[in-house]
């Protein structure tokens, strides 16, 4: 241990000791001291951050794939309550940065370039021709993803974007 925070090995140990230091949840620390994380984990956090939600009225909370989140409003919460009490949320229950963390280590275990992986996915589904690559997709998405939007409405992207690899 290093100033308190344990030092993690392999790809994503720099961004899990982050994690560690960052957080101000004991059951997120001992959740990422035991090696990692897994779904049990996410899912525990999961109801935590569902259960703050409600305890300011927001009921209507649905966990997307790749941690993906929607949240419907009722009329009496105003946006700023519901700013502030997400952003309580997160911090308090650890959701955030954990549940990112979690789905960024599922999809790229390696931690090899994101960019090129989801390139090398569109290709091999027959979004992108042959030759598409990891600079074609950060350019596109330089001009906002302007270039991307003829293809994000086919069923194909949103795997390849969030799980470029295919990893179950």
């Amino acid at each position: 241990m290093s100033d308190g925070v344990p030092q993690f090995s392999g790809p994503w140990k720099d961004d899990l000791q982050h994690a560690y230091a960052t957080t101000t949840s004991d059951v997120v620390k001992q959740m990422l001291c035991d090696g990692g994380l897994t779904p049990e984990d996410v899912a525990e956090l999961k109801a935590a951050f569902t259960s703050c939600l409600a305890d300011v009225g927001i009921t209507d909370v649905e966990f997307g794939d790749y941690g993906t989140m929607r949240i419907t409003v009722p009329s009496s919460v105003s946006d700023q309550a519901v700013d502030a009490a997400k952003g309580s949320c997160e911090d308090g229950t650890g959701w955030y940065p954990v549940a990112s963390l979690y789905y960024n280590m599922r999809q790229n275990p390696n931690k090899g370039d994101l960019d090129q992986m989801i390139a090398d996915c569109l290709v091999r589904v027959g979004l992108e021709p042959a030759g598409f690559d990891g600079a074609d997709v950060k350019a596109q998405f330089s001009d906002g993803g302007a270039g991307l939007s003829d293809i994000s409405s086919s069923p194909l992207f949103m795997p390849c974007w969030y799980n470029p690899l295919s990893i179950p």
